[in-house]
């Protein structure tokens, strides 16, 4: 178990590692100079000279990667070119209402696709079939599609949920079921597989032939034991629901990181970019290394 969590921590590590890398050659790889296409081509030679020497791009490559990762580890992130605030000041304000989106698509679709995956593996075919075929016609719909739906049904046509802003739960909802859905179906297609392949097992015929009710049988004993997969990909759902927050609070007039990042790309305003991208690198590794030390509480065949 500890060569097992000190391997994964590595691993982690090395990861955030390469993505401090790409988060850093993202202002190397904009063709010119990143300073020049900040300020714009009415700039003065000045203006471009103080901002060149503000981002640091002025020094050697490696002296640069060095201050980036230094002062990335201590909480600094550099200054917005936009609004001359630190990044990461700019990064926490916005991060409340984007943690918030986050973690409602997430209850949502852990709710909705391992209930719906459930009851397609224990219905009869046509069941089966029918909630297979909603669950693939909700992962084929692209996000914005899915909300500009909700916004003309619940928004306009109906009136029972606001469209815009962030002010409390019912701003969330429509918000939060759009990010939702892609990620529910995709958890509703791994657990149905999943529960089938532990429903044919021989524990659970035993546990049948003894005379225990059908629905213990598959709370108690097949759905531990088919569960394993499915946390994997709530891991990775939860990195594709933060990615997907750029469409959908872009969509619905919301402030988050999200938004804050469509903004800083439109006024290319990089080291906001920089900031963004590394903390979205960070919190998918941080998940992804989470889960995978919950396998060994979840299934103690691991831990062995």
């Amino acid at each position: 178990m500890a060569i097992f969590l000190l391997r994964r921590l590595g691993q982690s590590v090395l990861t955030l590692l390469a993505v401090s890398i790409f988060a850093f050659a993202m202002i190397h790889l904009v063709p010119g100079n990143p300073a020049t296409i900040a300020l714009g081509s009415n700039a003065t030679p000045q203006a471009v000279a103080q901002l060149t020497h503000q981002l640091g791009l002025d020094q050697p490559l490696p002296h640069q990667y060095w201050t980036f990762i230094t002062d990335a580890l201590h909480g600094n992130l550099g200054v917005s070119i936009r609004s001359q605030q630190p990044v990461s000041t700019e990064i926490i304000s916005s991060a409340g209402s984007t943690i918030q989106l986050a973690l409602g698509a997430t209850v949502l679709a852990v709710i909705a696709g391992v209930g719906v995956g459930v009851i397609a593996a224990t219905s009869r075919r046509w069941i089966d079939l029918s909630v297979m075929t909603t669950a693939l016609a909700g992962l084929s719909m692209p996000t914005f599609w899915s909300g500009i739906l909700l916004i003309l049904l619940f928004g306009l046509t109906w009136n029972i949920f606001p469209v815009v802003g962030a002010g409390g739960l019912s701003t969330l909802v429509l918000p939060a079921v759009t990010l939702a859905l892609p990620a529910a179906a995709v958890l509703a297609r791994i657990t149905r597989g999943s529960m089938l392949e532990v429903l044919r097992q021989d524990f659970v015929r035993t546990a049948r032939a003894k005379g225990i009710r059908r629905s213990r049988v598959v709370l108690r004993h097949a759905l531990p034991n088919a569960v394993v997969p499915v946390i994997t990909i709530i891991g990775l759902q939860i990195g594709g629901l933060l990615a997907g927050t750029v469409v959908v609070e872009t969509l619905f007039a919301r402030p988050g990181v999200g938004r804050l990042a469509v903004q800083a790309i439109q006024e290319r305003d990089f080291p906001v970019v920089q900031g963004v991208v590394l903390l979205a690198g960070l919190v998918f590794v941080v998940i992804n290394l989470i889960v995978d030390l919950l396998y060994p509480l979840v299934d103690p065949r691991i831990r062995r």
